[in-house]
């Protein structure tokens, strides 16, 4: 019998023999082949190298050939019909397979997950978010992001990693950055490295770590601040501070929680304050934490809470 994964390759190149059709027909297992024949080839897939259209005559060449003008026996044409649409079936498959020049990456709506891209590129995805990046990846590193993901990039001198999203863009040849878009505004951190974010009707921003852009997707409009990273790194379940002054915490608190919180004598407001606050923690419990490691009281204030 005929190598199978070579039957694929001779339908799509209009070179199957009348057996050979038949052959075809009776595979059961053509998405295993599919996937063999996509590792055999060095992940080179055939929709890379033949148009769709030009696919799709082929293998209706290859399906109806010359008609003829002999009878043919009715359980002899029943059959050949069925081939002819079981074949039809495969090969409308293949195409809608092979011809989607695209990897499409989600992650599901209740949690995180990470993947790997072809050039060793690591890629963090939030609850429902989703990247979709080329085939021929390692040509045209470029990432469409829906969402917030944070990008760890494998260095490249010679080819610069993009990622795009709504009407902007990051540029980068090797670094660890956050994107969240897909609202109003998008928010673009920077951890490491640096990074070139550029977006219509503005001038392209250097950013370097530590920084964030917001972007005013309605307005054009891009400002550029210093932030605390530990705030932005979704991917750890915790906040992690060391040495961070006490008023920088409290500003942290306000921001997280929503909450107005002061510092009742100034001389506090430079004490350190080093640990971690879970994410799913209450803010009742970061202030008793706080406190405690600090040597502070609380009082509230009406809608206000006063350290002291």
């Amino acid at each position: 019998m005929t190598d199978r994964t070579g039957l694929i390759k001779k339908m799509l190149t209009r070179g199957l023999s009348g057996q050979e059709k038949l052959e075809l027909s009776e595979q059961r297992e053509m998405q295993r082949l599919l996937s063999q024949q996509w590792e055999d080839s060095a992940g080179q897939a055939v929709g890379d190298r033949v148009e769709g259209k030009e696919m799709w005559n082929y293998i209706s060449a290859a399906c109806w050939g010359k008609t003829s003008s002999k009878r043919v026996r009715p359980f002899i044409y029943m059959y050949a019909v069925a081939a002819t649409v079981a074949l039809l079936i495969v090969g409308a498959w293949i195409v809608n397979l092979m011809t989607d020049s695209y990897i499409t990456v989600s992650a599901p709506a209740d949690m995180n997950m990470v993947c790997s891209l072809p050039d060793s590129s690591k890629v963090w995805l939030n609850v429902g978010s989703t990247i979709r990046y080329p085939r021929k990846f390692l040509k045209n590193r470029k990432v469409e992001l829906k969402g917030e993901a944070f990008f760890r990039v494998t260095k490249r001198a010679s080819s610069p990693f993009r990622v795009l999203f709504d009407e902007a863009s990051v540029e980068v040849k090797g670094t660890e950055f956050n994107v969240k878009s897909g609202g109003k505004t998008d928010e673009i951190t920077l951890f490491r490295g640096s990074i070139v974010f550029s977006a219509a009707e503005i001038a392209p921003l250097v950013m370097k770590p530590y920084e964030q852009v917001v972007y005013d997707v309605a307005g054009k409009q891009a400002t550029v601040s210093r932030v605390d990273i530990v705030e932005y790194d979704w991917r750890s379940t915790d906040f992690r501070f060391r040495d961070k002054p006490l008023e920088e915490l409290v500003e942290f608190l306000n921001r997280t929680y929503g909450v107005k919180i002061s510092i009742r004598d100034k001389a506090f407001e430079k004490m350190r304050f080093s640990g971690s606050i879970r994410r799913n923690e209450s803010l009742s419990e970061v202030l008793e934490k706080v406190c405690i490691s600090s040597n502070l009281y609380q009082q509230a204030d009406g809608d206000s809470i006063i350290l002291y």
